[in-house]
């Protein structure tokens, strides 16, 4: 994959570089959320960016038709639990953000 691919591929554009927001961070990771218009419905796409590898590690895309919003906000707990299906938010519930225990793929 050529460089200018890899960089679509991990949020970046002419001008600016999630990725080099996460090394300015001093962060392992970092989550981004775009949601992007595809004829009547919108594209909800979530990265997280490993700044160790330099790359996107995991990238969900969902369809959905806007109503009033609310159908953005109902699809971002479901995306983050797919992304970090491993990790425990709370007692008893098996979604989370927490990066401990956290594995790719």
């Amino acid at each position: 994959m050529s460089f200018r691919a890899d960089r679509r591929l991990a949020g970046c554009d002419e001008g600016s570089c999630p990725a080099e927001i996460v090394e300015a961070l001093g962060v392992d990771l970092l989550v981004l959320g775009q949601l992007e218009r595809l004829g009547a419905e919108r594209v909800f796409v979530v990265r997280v960016l490993d700044q160790r590898e330099g790359r996107a590690v995991a990238i969900v895309s969902r369809r959905l038709v806007l109503a009033d919003g609310e159908e953005v906000l109902a699809m971002v707990g479901p995306t983050v639990a797919e992304i970090f299906p491993a990790v425990l938010l709370r007692p008893g519930v098996s979604a989370g953000a927490s990066i401990t225990g956290w594995r790719c793929g």
